[in-house]
């Protein structure tokens, strides 16, 4: 059996910050330790988006963990499609994370430009990474950033709107996917009780 967690990064610097380049808080750095800690031993690998909070947040668990293992990256945990720089700038503009991962979620299956991928395309891929690690046996951590998880939240949900999904993650939050041999149980956003089977 695997078990694959998919999380949020921990709390960044400043909060305001919608760029990727801003670290983690003190609390955020020592919020990754603890779950490294709670989970000494069990965990088989863990994938970091490669962006710097993720990076961090990795490294951290990995050390609270006492793991020896090596990290892994994978481009599928941070926005893997392209985007135009309209979109960007657009999404930028908007100046609250919040808002920018709302303006993605509503993009559905629809590209917004000829560049740009949708969120259900954003939700797809980190998809296609989990099932991958679930054929993998062991406990595996996935660690992206809020708005390719919700792009998959939506995508397995099937709604475009993040209040229905109960707004952004919170730091360290996300979804945990066991399989067997037929489907995959989803549980979203830790302990909500909110579960969903996936036919493989």
């Amino acid at each position: 059996m695997s078990t694959v967690w998919l999380i949020r990064h921990a709390e960044k610097k400043n909060p305001k910050d919608t760029g990727t380049l801003s670290g983690l808080s003190i609390n955020g750095k020592v919020k990754a330790f603890g779950w490294g800690a709670k989970r000494i031993g069990s965990i088989a690998s863990i994938t970091h988006s490669g962006l710097e909070r993720a990076r961090i947040t990795a490294q951290l668990i990995k050390t609270g963990a006492e793991i020896n293992l090596i990290l892994e990256t994978d481009e599928r945990l941070r926005y893997s499609g392209k985007a135009s720089q309209e979109y960007v700038k657009y999404l930028q503009d908007l100046g609250d994370e919040e808002k920018m991962v709302a303006a993605l979620l509503e993009t559905g299956s629809v590209r917004p430009d000829d560049e740009t991928w949708s969120s259900q395309e954003v939700g797809e891929a980190i998809f296609s990474l989990v099932k991958e690690k679930l054929e993998s046996p062991g406990n595996h951590l996935l660690i992206s950033h809020s708005g390719m998880i919700e792009s998959l939240e939506a995508l397995l949900k099937k709604t475009h709107s993040l209040s229905a999904l109960g707004w952004s993650l919170n730091y360290l939050q996300g979804l945990k996917f066991n399989s067997n041999t037929s489907e995959i149980r989803v549980e979203f956003r830790g302990n909500s009780g909110d579960t969903l089977s996936v036919r493989i």
